[in-house]
């Protein structure tokens, strides 16, 4: 995939998420679209599913606080965004995009939650 088509692919991802637009988010995937989420142990199988899942998450679905960068080549591609969930929670995310015909065929999302940094290290590290 020619790395314009897939920025712009991965910023109407982030954008229509952020606008809760589900509908916009199922046109980026393929209809046998695979979502893992590594750390809980899941896998979401199928367009359909998947929007289900995103639009009916436990007092709506996580806010897009930003995206920090895109990056890839061919058909991997890969962002860093901060969300944050009902109650505040905030979390860094990385999330691997696989794309098969111009459209998100396998998605792998990582999360953290911010942390402060150990003062052990603080004389050989900067702080952002």
């Amino acid at each position: 995939m020619e790395e314009t088509a897939a920025r712009a692919a991965i910023d109407r991802y982030w954008k229509a998420a952020a606008d809760h637009d589900f509908e916009s988010v199922g046109d980026l995937f393929t209809d046998d679209v695979l979502i893992e989420w590594p750390q809980s142990g899941e896998r979401v199988r199928g367009k359909e599913a998947c929007m289900r899942v995103f639009s009916s998450y436990p007092g709506g679905s996580p806010k897009l606080i930003g995206v920090r960068r895109v990056m890839g080549s061919g058909d991997m591609w890969m962002s860093e965004t901060e969300l944050e969930y009902p109650g505040a929670q905030r979390y860094i995310t990385a999330s691997m995009f696989e794309f098969k015909d111009g459209r998100i065929a396998h998605e792998i999302d990582y999360f953290a939650e911010e942390m402060p940094a150990p003062e052990w290290r603080m004389e050989w590290v900067e702080r952002g």
